[in-house]
């Protein structure tokens, strides 16, 4: 991320990026580069996205300190079809971490 773009927006997100792809990868991004960027710009509003799926969530948001998430392929049966199964497993792994105390949550 380009410092000078900063102050043009109150809320970042950030994804894992590939020059030849178009979107997303559905790669797990860099979650302690999205915690530095977030630990050293606290005002904003910071958006973690990236391979999110129900068996990484919770590590993500412990690692991260994320309040906020975009998820994608992660909780799809095909392209652009959500799986409803993936969806509860996913907030049930949310819930789960919320309920051990996770610092992200508190």
């Amino acid at each position: 991320m380009k410092a000078d773009w900063l102050p043009l927006a109150d809320t970042l997100l950030l994804d894992t990026f590939h020059a030849d792809k178009f979107g997303g990868t559905g790669e797990t991004g860099d979650w302690a580069k999205f915690k530095r960027h977030r630990d050293a710009h606290p005002k904003k509003t910071w958006i973690l996205s990236g391979g999110l799926k129900p068996d990484n969530v919770a590590a993500a948001v412990t690692a991260t300190g994320a309040k906020y998430l975009d998820v994608n392929s992660g909780v799809e049966q095909s392209p652009g079809v959500k799986d409803p199964a993936k969806l509860k497993a996913l907030v049930l792994a949310l819930h789960q971490a919320t309920k051990q105390g996770n610092p992200a949550y508190g």
